[in-house]
């Protein structure tokens, strides 16, 4: 029974690394280019918006046609690779081009340059708090190295050492196959004896334990 939970814990254990790798790169890789719909994620890297939205936050965020008073939106810096996510307070039109006085919830003034609708990739759907740390990380070289190489490495490993075993498990029973009646009946025995070998180690030592309690 413990046998079997532990081995479904290594199961599931195992299925680690391959979803932070999947979901690290996933995701940064939709802060770039936008996943059907036309959704994108990005991290608040500030307190600004708090305590809507927290530092450290992974914001969804969907491109559309046009924003109203209260919407927080995400938008690049112009001459920047950054982004900032704030509130809509005002919207000025006009003959030529639209464009959005932010502030960020947390700040006691607006920002100082308005934003053009061109420069904004999209309205924030939802934010979820802290997971934006981990995926900042994952843009870094050593975020790369810590949460996509080195999983990546882990994963291919326990493949190859699964692909052996399989192979080892074939040959094995080919060789068997090719035995005598009387060859298996003795290697049968031989496993029956290791096994019982093994039980008996296992009550002895339980027996032990038992004793010195």
């Amino acid at each position: 029974m413990i046998k079997n939970k532990l081995k479904k814990l290594r199961n599931i254990l195992s299925y680690v690394p391959f979803i932070i790798v999947v979901g690290c790169a996933f995701f940064v890789w939709s802060s770039k280019y936008p996943i059907p719909g036309g959704y994108k994620f990005f991290t608040v890297d500030s307190g600004s918006m708090e305590p809507k939205i927290r530092t450290g936050s992974l914001v969804m965020v969907m491109r559309r046609k046009n924003y109203n008073l209260g919407d927080i939106i995400t938008f690049k810096v112009p001459g920047s690779k950054n982004t900032v996510t704030h509130r809509i307070i005002d919207i000025i039109e006009t003959n030529h081009d639209i464009y959005y006085k932010v502030k960020g919830d947390a700040n006691k003034v607006s920002d100082s340059k308005p934003v053009f609708i061109e420069n904004v990739i999209g309205k924030v759907i939802f934010a979820i708090p802290y997971l934006g740390f981990p995926i900042s990380f994952a843009k870094t070289l050593q975020g790369l190295i810590v949460l996509i190489v080195i999983p990546s490495t882990i994963i291919i490993y326990s493949e190859i050492l699964s692909i052996k075993n399989e192979v080892v498990k074939l040959m094995m029973n080919r060789r068997k196959k090719n035995l005598s009646l009387k060859e298996r009946v003795e290697v049968k025995i031989g496993e029956e004896i290791i096994a019982t070998e093994r039980d008996i180690k296992k009550i002895l030592h339980i027996s032990n334990e038992e004793k010195t309690a």
